[in-house]
C-alpha cells in the first residue's frame, strides 16, 4: 500500500520538485512549438491569441524551471495560473459539448455540417461530442493532477524556506 505523502508524487515515484521540473520543461518546449505553429492560423485574431498564449506558457515553463533552480515558490504562480486558466476552459468546453450532446440537431445546424438533413447526422453528431466530451474529461483531470504537483511543490518550498529560516534563526 503506497501511503499518501505531499512531497511525492506519481505513484511516490517522484519528487514534486522533480515533477514540476519535467512539467515546466514541457510547459517550454509546448510554448516554443506553439510559437512555430502559430503563424499558420487564418486570420490575425487567430496569430495574435495564439501568440499571446504560447508565449505565456512558454515564460509559465520558464519560471517554474526558475523557481525549483531557486527554490523561490512565488515564481510556480505562472504556472498555476496557467492551469487554472486551462481548467476553467475545459471545463466551459465540456459544458458546451454535454449539452450539444443533450441537442445535437440544434449543435449539427450550428456546426454548419454540409448536406444537413435532419436525422441523419443527429446519431453522428452525438456520436462526436459524447466522444469529445470523453476526452476533455480525461484532459481535465490531467490538468487538475499536474496543478495539483506544483501547488504541492509550492507548499513543500515554503516548509522547506520555514525550516531553513527557523534553523538559521536557532543557530544564531
Amino acid at each position: 500500500m503506497i501511503a499518501f505523502t505531499p512531497e511525492r508524487c506519481f505513484f511516490d515515484l517522484f519528487h514534486v520538485k522533480t515533477a514540476t521540473l519535467i512539467l515546466g520543461i514541457l510547459f517550454v518546449i509546448g510554448g516554443l512549438c506553439g510559437l512555430l505553429q502559430c503563424f499558420r492560423k487564418q486570420t490575425f485574431s487567430e496569430v495574435i491569441l495564439s501568440f499571446i498564449w504560447n508565449v505565456f506558457t512558454w515564460a509559465a515553463g520558464s519560471t517554474a524551471i526558475y523557481a525549483i533552480d531557486t527554490r523561490d515558490p512565488r515564481f510556480l504562480w505562472p504556472m498555476i495560473i496557467c492551469h487554472y486558466v486551462t481548467i476553467a476552459f475545459t471545463c466551459f468546453f465540456i459544458f458546451v459539448f454535454l449539452i450539444a450532446t443533450c441537442f445535437p440537431d440544434t449543435a449539427a445546424k450550428i456546426g454548419d455540417m454540409a448536406g444537413f438533413d435532419g436525422n441523419a447526422h443527429v446519431s453522428t453528431m452525438r456520436c462526436a461530442t459524447i466522444s469529445i466530451s470523453v476526452m476533455l474529461v480525461v484532459v481535465f483531470v490531467l490538468e487538475f493532477w499536474s496543478l495539483r504537483i506544483v501547488t504541492n511543490c509550492q507548499v513543500w518550498m515554503v516548509q522547506v524556506s520555514r525550516a531553513t529560516s527557523a534553523s538559521a534563526v536557532k543557530s544564531a
